[in-house]
């Protein structure tokens, strides 16, 4: 003969193996931990890129520290793709020396960082540059206008530092900014 358990029993015997079945370890438990860890490693990482680049532009540039900060932003390898200055040296040297001829050109300059993206690999930033033009510029001379054009900068990161620079900027609109009359 088939005995019959009551209703109250069957509930809690199911309700007992539901969270038994909860609380128990699970082989995923490990790897969700180990997906935090990647998640926390992952936002560091860009974290670690997105300071590199304001560094880079609110105290190289705006504060004119570039010399005391190019070794902590740059490699020893970097290179631009920007064709704007021929036989640009490579590494810190290179970024050193885009620094002191875009100097001789704009004065004043500063930079106001309006978008920043990145990833593990890439920080992109999107800025407006305010400065004074006191140097010839695309055949232009001096005009001691004051200018302001935006662009964007995508920075490859290699090693916790950035490895190569890709640079856009509004050079249609700074040119009639310096030739209007």
């Amino acid at each position: 003969m088939i005995r019959q358990l009551p209703f109250a029993a069957i509930a809690v015997a199911i309700f007992a193996i539901l969270l038994t079945a909860c609380h128990s370890p699970k082989s995923n438990d490990i790897s969700s931990n180990s997906n935090q860890s990647t998640m926390d490693s992952t936002a560091a990482k860009i974290g670690h890129n997105k300071q590199l680049v304001r560094l880079w532009l609110e105290e190289g540039w705006n504060k004119n520290r570039n010399e005391e900060v190019v070794a902590q932003v740059f490699s020893k390898d970097w290179v631009t793709t920007s064709a704007a200055l021929e036989n640009q040296p490579t590494g810190t040297e290179g970024a050193m020396y885009w620094v002191h001829e875009f100097r001789k050109v704009f004065g004043d300059v500063h930079f106001t960082i309006t978008h920043l993206v990145a990833d593990e690999n890439y920080v992109t930033a999107r800025f407006e540059a305010t400065g004074k033009n006191i140097g010839t510029f695309l055949g232009i001379p001096p005009t001691n206008k004051q200018f302001k054009y935006s662009g964007m900068v995508i920075h490859q990161v290699t090693n916790g530092l950035i490895s190569k620079t890709w640079t856009e900027f509004d050079l249609f609109g700074l040119k009639a900014q310096l030739e209007a009359k």
